[in-house]
């Protein structure tokens, strides 16, 4: 038979381990449309969790294209509330089309944190079937953050509905 202790020790662990029990999901995002007020507007995105759709309010997204879609983090147990779109973090979905294309980086700035800023901001340039198309990415500013220099090549990738919405994958230099 076991004491009272015995049993006080395993209540007490099992409320240890449920409180490490991460809440926390990631899924895409997708912009919707922006709505112009007279002070500013605001920026609608979507996601689904458990077949419910969620509204996201945010600031205008860098590249404002529609169907743009970008990593979110939100609470599974309040997702309505606790979320966050993480900019740094562009994605393609299965299904969508897309084609290759090298991205220039053509301006860029500090490559270290003002005012606590996570992510550092790349401008780039590429090319469609001969038109020029110009980008900003949010790069996340890590310990090893390198800079990127104007005239830097890296493998890209756009959605070929609308080439406007495109992927620098800074992690692949074009040599």
């Amino acid at each position: 038979m076991k004491s009272i202790w015995d049993i006080v020790s395993i209540l007490i662990a099992i409320v240890l381990c449920s409180c490490g029990i991460k809440r926390q999901k990631e899924t895409y995002v997708t912009y919707v449309e922006h709505k112009s007020y007279v002070r500013g507007g605001d920026d609608y995105w979507n996601f689904y969790d458990k077949g419910e759709k969620y509204e996201v309010l945010t600031f205008r997204p860098p590249s404002e294209v529609v169907g743009e879609k970008y990593i979110i983090i939100y609470d599974s147990l309040n997702p309505a509330v606790k979320n966050k779109i993480d900019f740094s973090r562009p994605v393609f979905i299965e299904g969508e089309r897309t084609n290759k294309t090298t991205c220039i980086v053509i301006k860029h700035n500090a490559c270290y944190s003002i005012k606590k800023e996570k992510n550092i901001l790349v401008e780039f340039e590429y090319y469609v079937n001969g038109r020029r198309y110009e980008s900003i990415c949010a790069a996340p500013l890590k310990k090893d953050t390198i800079c990127y220099n104007v005239g830097d090549k890296f493998d890209g990738e756009y959605w070929m509905e609308n080439p406007k919405r495109v992927i620098i994958y800074l992690d692949k230099p074009v040599k």
